[in-house]
């Protein structure tokens, strides 16, 4: 079997939130590690996920602009040409930066039912609400 050309190109070592979700698997009494978000090599989409609702999965190409709260790292709003996701929780600085590179295969937000608590220096989503353009979204 021919060698793959682009392997040296590929990341195999292991992103800094897969490495958090794995030293923090014997925490929550048996409930699966917190993974606010997974960077790899660039995707096409960005899999939005909710606990308690719908997935969305839209196009990085749609993506007009990312407005980050400065060093604060609690919010974050990412305006695409059709719907605008508002992202609030904290140590959100490495979701932005995956984001910017098109690098973020998915985000999900945190609840506690579902996840071990992360540990306090890794990002964590508290909440992720998404408004439509024709108003067809999360209702505040």
């Amino acid at each position: 079997m021919a060698d793959d050309p682009l392997a040296k190109f590929r990341s195999t070592a292991p992103t800094p939130a897969r490495a958090a979700a794995k030293e923090g698997s014997d925490r929550g009494g048996g409930l699966p590690s917190y993974l606010a978000f997974d960077a790899k090599d660039r995707t096409k989409r960005l899999q939005i996920r909710r606990v308690m609702a719908a997935f969305n999965i839209p196009a990085y190409s749609h993506l007009l602009t990312i407005i980050p709260d400065g060093w604060h790292g609690t919010e974050l709003g990412l305006i695409y040409s059709f719907q605008i996701v508002k992202i609030k929780g904290r140590n959100l600085q490495p979701i932005t930066d995956a984001i910017e590179k098109e690098k973020c295969s998915f985000i999900q937000d945190y609840d506690p039912r579902f996840f071990a608590p992360p540990q306090p220096d890794q990002p964590l989503i508290e909440a992720i609400e998404i408004v439509m353009k024709d108003g067809l979204g999360d209702k505040e």
